[in-house]
């Protein structure tokens, strides 16, 4: 198995490159303008967020420092601690359909009106908030685990296991406040108003938080083969660094996202994209 890495770091840097240009024409132009910069903008991060997927994988470098470091800088983009994006992504690989991540099915003694609302949440985009929000105030007060919608996530069990190891709540406190060091350099460059990060920050978290189950709705509760392969044309294939191939990589998640294509014979021919996107809007099932 041969990583990509130079398409990986130069994807990473190049990206960054492309997002700092984006959101200075969005300052700048306005209006419609802005919003359309902002829409090819959540494209630009929704590529840097399957290289952060990569990174959880321990497959955007050859050796597991360079990997980290790369992976943070991706990470500061989202924007989340990368350390708690990789323990969300592992218990995601481990709970995949699970009671915790069945998002899609009613069972016997759930609350139908708290199902709505968390299926609205993943299809409109509040669910993004979870990451950035999460990795300030769980670097804060690690207790929050027990708490509120925390202590419902799949996540919650590893996130407070790793917290009892020594130096791992440094190690989030530090890439959190390198997140916000980034932010706080990157505002003040470009001259960015709250007008334009709020609306580069609603544009991407619609466009992140609908695709994020559409992988996954209304297939198995199998931890495995709960997860679709979805139709894709080539553009969106490359934009998504072939994550549309979700069942591939849940089958075989040690391979880079540059194999995942060769593998697909292996596995369940892809669905209609858009036709699972349509009945996902009339909610769980």
């Amino acid at each position: 198995m041969a990583l990509p890495v130079k398409h990986n770091v130069v994807l990473v840097v190049s990206l960054q490159l492309a997002c700092w240009t984006l959101l200075w024409g969005m300052e700048r132009t306005g209006g419609w303008s802005a919003v359309a910069l902002a829409a090819v903008l959540s494209c630009v991060l929704l590529t840097n967020y399957a290289l952060m997927h990569e990174g959880s994988h321990d497959l955007l470098v050859g050796t597991e420092r360079a990997n980290r470091m790369l992976a943070r800088v991706a990470c500061a983009l989202f924007p989340t601690s990368f350390t708690l994006f990789r323990v969300a992504h592992d218990a995601h690989h481990c709970s995949n359909k699970s009671l915790l991540e069945s998002f899609d099915y009613y069972r016997p003694g759930d609350n139908r009106l708290l199902k709505i609302l968390g299926w609205y949440a993943i299809l409109l985009g509040p669910n993004w908030l979870l990451m950035p929000v999460g990795s300030v105030l769980l670097s804060i007060d690690p207790r929050l685990l027990q708490r509120g919608v925390f202590a419902r996530m799949a996540a919650t069990q590893r996130l407070a296991t790793l917290y009892a190891e020594p130096g791992v709540r440094i190690t989030i406190l530090g890439e959190t406040l390198f997140v916000i060091a980034y932010w706080a350099l990157v505002i003040q460059l470009l001259g960015l108003s709250v007008g334009t990060l709020l609306l580069a920050a609603a544009v991407f978290a619609f466009h992140w938080s609908t695709r994020q189950y559409l992988t996954h709705a209304y297939t198995p509760c199998d931890v495995i083969d709960g997860a679709h392969n979805l139709s894709a044309n080539r553009a969106i294939a490359t934009m998504l660094l072939n994550g549309h191939l979700d069942l591939v990589h849940h089958q075989k998640p040690w391979l880079p996202w540059s194999e995942l294509p060769e593998h697909l014979a292996e596995s369940r021919p892809p669905v209609d994209t858009w036709a699972l996107y349509r009945s996902m809007w009339f909610g769980p099932r």
